[in-house]
């Protein structure tokens, strides 16, 4: 086979894959080297939108810088010929490109200079600029020290570069004043870039153990450069103890508080509340920040929820954004499902900085996330829950996260608040004489975050509601508020194992017939809330009794449970069971039963679409699932 047919060939079978796929062919070196295929990047700068092919430009570009003074011509992709020189200005040198009237600046390409010292110097200051570092930034180093690039090799360093978070940004800003940003452009598909972002995770597959290990990449960061270094490390801001000791030993109380209003003005949601916890902390030190404080305190409080266009809802929306598109892309199969939310919150936050810097948030821009994103979001949160029980989809709403930042802020409030000299401190926050404040509300505010859904709670359950429970649940007439007490503490105290088991005896006693107190709706949150309490103490008798439970309620008359909802009920009961195969099993069962039972038609087929959703996130899934799929098929045709 010649040369060129084996060429065409290569090119129709790389048309048969996905886009995703294709490109990850062509950025490998080996695929490169052993099939002998020739690439071409196309490189186009910015505002100018004009465009070369890179090998062509970088040609001209070495002409130039080997030969000071001199010129040289490329043409663009549209066929016009530009003439290259190397100018100056205050800012030091940089590229011109002219075409008749048109002019375009473009970087000086010092990469391909001939001047040894030229390109490491020049290197050094982007590394600095863009906090690129580690073993990649000495390879390139150790490159440029010894020679020019070749152009592809410049692609490549490009590249590196652009996978740092400071980069990343730029080239977002870029792509939003073109009005033509997607999905691909909002989210990279490069772990680097999120390593780069939150820092590695190393062998780490805890929260606890990690936050030692964030505490060496924010020292780096603040090493950095101590006030873009805050910034950056804010982002980190999902919780609280991954930023707790900040050294802020070389800020003044000016320093932070023009940080305070850089987050103010231009910061993600997050961000403002890790620096008003931070704050609290110097407040005594720094009385005179309060005021700052007190600022950005106000304007969380008045954000309201329930807005679409507010910043609640647009940070739920990027977050929900980002980790359904993770999730489809399976850059992190691997990493443990903290980690997944903690790099997508960073970036998310960042995303949310970019637009502020930009001008405001997109219109509508919830529905649209939604509508592409929103399925696969709810499905892996829901299957991430076999490792880390205690965190669900819903935690990420709007009202929840205002929620939960509200008590973070009353929190650290509270420990300062001996220190605070201001009085509409008290009014805001609508603080009692003790300190704490009126804003919380029991159980929202004390539901785990995104962070610790692997963390059993350190609060030991208060003796009045564990008597409260244990009265109900042994009480001869046993209906669905008796579980009340047990389903709204499972998330927020420590309930154990045996807790679990009054409450399997208790549905085993009443013989799983329930008598509803205000409607059949009652039964979807008894049984999901029950799901969860299993799920949470990691019992599988309690969740065998769910599953009885669900499928008596699913043929009574007198209730509504859809096929969706007792897939998701399928769903948190698992998380009973850690070992992936177990677990499999289990929820392979369950959902052929469902398969089985659920109505034909419209119920069928959201079912079918929830399963292929799940299979699709999770292909290892997909033989425990087979009977169910092959009798929805049936069922939604």
């Amino acid at each position: 086979m010649n040369t060129d047919n084996a060429s065409l060939m290569l090119e129709v079978a790389l048309s048969l894959f996905p886009e995703i796929i294709s490109n990850s062919l062509l950025d490998d070196p080996s695929f490169i080297q052993r099939f002998g295929v020739e690439t071409t990047s196309r490189i186009t700068f910015g505002d100018s939108a004009v465009s070369f092919d890179s090998k062509n430009l970088f040609d001209a570009v070495s002409i130039i810088l080997s030969t000071p003074g001199s010129k040289s011509t490329a043409k663009d992709v549209d066929g016009d010929e530009w003439e290259l020189s190397v100018e100056s200005d205050s800012g030091g040198k940089f590229t011109l490109l002219a075409c008749g009237e048109r002019r375009a600046k473009l970087p000086y390409f010092w990469p391909l200079s001939p001047c040894a010292d030229i390109r490491v110097s020049q290197f050094d200051k982007e590394a600095e600029l863009n906090n690129f570092n580690g073993t990649v930034f000495e390879g390139w180093r150790n490159k440029l020290s010894a020679a020019p690039l070749s152009t592809s090799s410049i692609d490549d360093l490009w590249k590196d570069l652009s996978l740092t978070p400071t980069r990343f940004a730029e080239s977002l800003a870029v792509k939003l004043r073109s009005e033509d940003c997607s999905i691909l452009d909002l989210v990279p598909r490069e772990i680097e870039y999120y390593e780069a972002l939150v820092g590695p995770l190393g062998q780490v597959d805890s929260l606890s153990n990690y936050i030692q290990e964030t505490n060496v990449f924010v020292s780096q960061l603040m090493g950095w450069n101590h006030v873009k270094g805050l910034k950056c490390a804010l982002l980190l801001s999902s919780h609280s103890q991954l930023i707790s000791d900040i050294d802020l030993s070389t800020f003044s109380a000016e320093n932070f508080c023009s940080v305070l209003e850089y987050v103010r003005s231009e910061g993600d949601v997050f961000s403002k509340v890790g620096i008003l916890e931070l704050g609290f902390e110097k407040v005594k030190e720094w009385p005179q920040i309060q005021t700052c404080l007190l600022a950005l305190i106000s304007d969380l409080i008045h954000d309201s929820p329930l807005e679409q266009g507010g910043r609640f809802s647009f940070i739920s929306s990027l977050v929900v954004l980002v980790i359904g598109e993770l999730s489809r892309i399976k850059i992190f199969k691997d990493k443990p499902p903290f980690w997944v939310r903690l790099a997508a919150i960073a970036h998310a936050s960042s995303i949310e900085r970019v637009y502020l810097a930009s001008g405001g948030m997109p219109v509508k821009f919830k529905t649209w996330v939604y509508e592409n994103r929103g399925l696969d979001f709810f499905m892996r949160s829901l299957l991430d829950m076999r490792l880390e029980p205690r965190w669900q989809p819903e935690f990420v709403s709007p009202a929840q996260l205002k929620f939960e930042m509200l008590c973070r802020v009353a929190n650290a409030l509270k420990k300062s608040y001996e220190h605070l000299t201001l009085p509409e401190f008290s009014d805001l926050l609508e603080v009692d004489a003790r300190g704490a404040s009126k804003l919380l509300k029991f159980p929202e505010s004390f539901l785990p975050g995104p962070l610790e859904g692997g963390l059993a709670s350190s609060l030991p359950m208060p003796e009045e509601v564990l008597g409260n429970l244990e009265n109900q649940l042994t009480s001869d007439s046993v209906n669905v508020d008796s579980f009340n007490s047990l389903v709204n503490s499972s998330l927020i105290f420590n309930i154990t194992m045996d807790h679990a088991r009054l409450a399997a005896s208790a549905l085993r006693k009443v013989k799983y017939q329930l008598e509803q107190s205000k409607g059949g709706s009652n039964f979807f949150a008894l049984i999901s809330g029950l799901a969860t309490v299993a799920a949470v103490t990691r019992s599988k008798e309690l969740a065998d009794e769910v599953r009885v439970l669900s499928r008596v309620t699913r043929r009574r008359e007198d209730t509504t449970l859809s096929g969706t909802d007792e897939l998701r009920i399928a769903l948190i009961s698992a998380a009973s069971i850690q070992d992936f195969q177990q677990w499999s099993d289990f929820f392979g069962d369950w959902l052929t039963e469902i398969a089985y039972e659920v109505e034909a038609g419209e119920q069928s087929v959201l079912l079918l679409n929830s399963l292929k959703a799940i299979v699709e996130l999770e292909p290892d899934l997909l033989s425990a699932c087979s009977k169910a799929e092959s009798s929805l098929v049936l069922s939604a045709h």
